[in-house]
């Protein structure tokens, strides 16, 4: 019995034997899938070649995942076990020759990405230990990289990948470890000729603590050899600096796929420093960063804090320096998630600063920026940045615009509930060379909505006297546009003058009548070119005020113009001035006025028809004159009726000098650039002449009497009865006249009223003249004013 029982024993164990011998195949396989479907690769496929009992090999294995992203085909896979080790689900080692992985377009889980720790990750490895001889990694073609190769090695808790990543230009080196204690160490290397440079590299810990993954380390880059990666992603040329971080965050395992909730899923603290420079970054010409940035990031808000001051520096073209945006140490802010969007508010209390920054002619200083209010901006998917809440002020300033200084008293820059811009600025002043305005109150509001940009704006004198405002828009797509002004009506007075608004040279004030002011443009885009056409019209009432040291009033004028590259009027406009008085009054001038304009290059050209005034008792006339300022000499005529003597003579101031008659002629006028000038002017006496006496002082009586051609003269124009008078006249630009004057006639009580000539030759200055007759008649006025005031007492 003993000895049957025994032989049972042995024939069920060979039986058993063969059965687990003739089941290996179906065992491992079905082990070996069973961890692929652990790991996402239900769908795969083994074909083992070869199998005894400690060693499996499988010719080709497909692997698909799940989500269809990954495709696996593996090579010369042979699998060591022991048959103990089998039952117990281990696997000794495992070494493949070739494995080739195919990555695909998938969209992402909707439930999230789960990620593991290291110890978590390794122990899906079905194998003690593991090694790939050849790994190749092909990635779509819209994705920067293009291939992974290498190879992958795991034992003793370790696993180490040297690879190559390969982007169709140039190829890196990956090098990557991880352990079972979750320490981890990746780092991106370029290939030289003589060393591998250090791109990039991670350090730290990863550990699994209460279902979060933490990570305890450190990040280096090196942006010049970091840049090359980024590809078209980030401009940007001879890129140098470093960046440096030190990491302690928290993640969970099952990461969101949502872009702005896996922001909201991390929890940690972040320092970054930075020193990052560039000689091209879109259109600056070269971009320093530097500086050091705290984040503190916990249930979803984001805490940050600039660390030891952060600065942004930047040359553009046209621009000479280096701007700066300085954000100074202890500025803080936060980021949330605000439903769809991240939120960055910066609050109120803080300020920017921005360094000095000269840009076509434009120099404006140092600045320091005030956040009044909390800044908000927005960033989702889909629109980008967007600001959502902006109250901005600087203080007093003073620019520089070409030859234009601005000063003002104050600005501020406002983002209102509509998403509307203002920019306020109070207290403007503008001064140049020839013009000054004072003190104003600049308002600009602007709106962006369906790709129009509009802005409406106010310009108003803080006296109240001029305002300005108007209109513009512009369609960002087609590049047309339109802009309308207006200037409405301004009364002028003692106590409104416009010197108190605006100050020019020669000096211009206005203090009675009234101006109004309108205008229009717009234009279009053709390619690169643009095509403009304008309007302007200027109603002037009654004007009355000062030229320099010249008295005018009766302004009055309605000018229209219109046109392109160049304004003009279509019709000429009638001008009335009823005095004008520079010393010699002219009175009731008018005249019609035709204007040509260019906006650039040439200069203006001035038509003038019909033109007439009173001048000297008599009357100035003149027509088809044309000053074109682009000419050296620009001559025309005017013609002089009815002068009288009696007022010429007056000029002088000559005691004891009288005289009649009127005066006729023509004045050959010819205008240029140092001023007008005079060549053969001819006035003639009329018909039938006129009386000149003259009663001589006591000094010209004694003189006579010891110079008998001085008492000769003297007694012939002590009643000088002409029938004749011929003035031939020359003038320079430097106000000198010269005069040559022909008398005929005779003293009825000389020398029997004998007929006798003169031939005088004259020589005055007219403006120093007209400069002497100005200074008496202030005077007198003075004189005048003050004697009217001691009588109202």
């Amino acid at each position: 019995m003993p000895l049957k029982r025994t032989t049972l024993w042995l024939i069920a164990f060979v039986l058993l034997m063969a059965v687990t011998y003739i089941s290996l195949p179906q065992l491992l396989s079905m082990l070996i899938s069973a961890r692929l479907a652990d790991a996402g690769y239900s769908n795969n496929q083994l074909h083992i070649a070869s199998l005894n009992l400690s060693r499996a090999r499988i010719d080709t294995a497909q692997l698909r995942s799940d989500d269809g992203a990954l495709q696996i085909s593996m090579q010369g896979l042979s699998v060591d076990y022991s048959l103990t080790g089998l039952l117990t689900g281990h696997i000794r080692r495992i070494e493949l020759a070739g494995l080739s992985l195919a990555i695909k377009p998938a969209s992402a889980p909707a439930q999230g990405v789960s990620i593991s720790a290291p110890a978590a990750m390794l122990a899906l490895i079905p194998a003690e230990e593991l090694r790939v001889d050849r790994i190749h990694i092909d990635f779509p073609p819209d994705q920067p990289l293009r291939q992974i190769t290498g190879q992958l090695d795991y034992g003793h808790g370790t696993l180490k990948a040297p690879l190559v990543l390969d982007n169709g230009r140039e190829q890196f080196h990956l090098q990557a470890e991880m352990k079972q204690d979750g320490s981890l160490r990746i780092a991106l290397e370029q290939p030289g000729q003589e060393a591998v440079a250090e791109i990039a590299s991670i350090r730290g810990i990863v550990s699994d603590q209460q279902g979060k993954l933490h990570f305890a380390g450190t990040l280096h880059a090196d942006y010049a050899l970091l840049w090359p990666l980024a590809g078209s992603w980030l401009p940007g040329d001879k890129v140098g600096g470093q960046l440096d971080a030190e990491l302690k965050l928290a993640w969970p395992e099952l990461l969101p796929s949502n872009g702005l909730a896996l922001f909201s899923s991390l929890a940690g603290e972040v320092r970054v420093s930075t020193r990052l420079t560039a000689e091209q970054w879109g259109s600056a010409k070269q971009v320093d960063l530097n500086g050091t940035l705290r984040l503190t990031v916990a249930d979803g808000p984001c805490e940050w804090r600039v660390a030891r001051g952060l600065k942004l520096a930047a040359q553009w073209p046209d621009t000479s320096g280096s701007p700066s945006l300085s954000l100074p140490a202890g500025l803080h802010g936060s980021v949330v998630r605000d439903e769809n969007r991240l939120l960055l508010t910066l609050p109120p209390q803080q300020t920017l600063r921005l360094g000095k920054l000269q840009f076509s002619g434009l120099k404006l200083p140092d600045t320091e920026i005030n956040v009044d209010q909390p800044l908000q901006l927005s960033y989702a998917t889909a629109s980008g940045w967007q600001p959502e809440s902006v109250d901005l002020s600087v203080a007093k300033q003073i620019l520089q615009w070409n030859d234009l200084r601005i000063t003002h008293q104050g600005g501020s820059l406002r983002l209102d509930s509509g998403r509307k811009w203002q920019l306020r600025m109070s207290g403007v002043t503008l001064a140049a060379a020839a013009v000054a305005v004072r003190a104003a109150d600049l308002d600009l509001y602007l709106s962006y909505e369906q790709g129009v940009a509009s802005s409406r704006f106010a310009l108003v004198s803080q006296d109240g006297l001029l305002q300005l405002s108007g209109r513009a828009k512009q369609q960002l797509q087609t590049g047309s546009g339109s802009l309308t002004w207006s200037v409405p009506e301004v009364a002028f007075g003692e106590s409104h003058r416009l010197s108190r608004w605006l100050k020019m040279r020669p000096d211009i004030d206005l203090d009675g009548g009234a101006l109004s002011l309108s205008g229009s443009s717009d234009w279009r885009r053709s390619g690169t070119a643009y095509s403009f056409n304008h309007h302007i019209d200027a109603v002037l009432q009654s004007l009355s005020g000062n030229v320099g040291e010249s008295r005018f009033s009766g302004l009055s004028t309605h000018l229209q113009l219109a046109g392109g590259e160049r304004l003009s009027n279509r019709s000429p406009a009638t001008i009335t001035l009823t005095l004008l008085d520079n010393g010699v009054a002219i009175r009731n001038l008018t005249l019609k006025l035709g204007l040509e304009l260019p906006l650039s290059g040439r200069k203006p050209v001035v038509h003038v028809d019909n033109a007439s005034a009173e001048l000297l008792g008599g009357k100035v006339a003149g027509s088809g004159i044309t000053l074109d300022f682009n000419r050296r000499k620009n001559p025309f005529n005017l013609s002089v009726t009815h002068l009288d003597i009696e007022q010429i003579l007056a000029l002088e101031r000559q005691q004891g000098l009288y005289g009649s008659g009127l005066l006729d002629g023509t004045i050959p006028m010819i205008f240029t650039p140092d001023g007008m000038t005079v060549v053969q002017g001819h006035l003639s006496a009329r018909a039938p002449g006129g009386v000149i006496r003259y009663v001589a002082n006591d000094t010209a009586q004694a003189l006579a009497k010891s110079n008998s051609k001085m008492d000769m003269v003297l007694g012939i124009f002590h009643d000088f009865h002409y029938d004749q008078m011929n003035v031939t006249t020359d003038y320079a630009a430097n106000g000198q006249l010269m005069m040559q004057v022909h008398l005929a006639g005779r003293n009825p009580a000389y020398a029997a009223g004998r007929a006798v000539a003169f031939n005088l030759s004259l020589e005055e200055n007219v403006l120093q003249l007209l400069k002497s007759l100005r200074v008496d008649s202030n005077v007198s006025k003075k004189i005048d004013k003050r004697m009217q005031q001691r009588l109202k007492r």
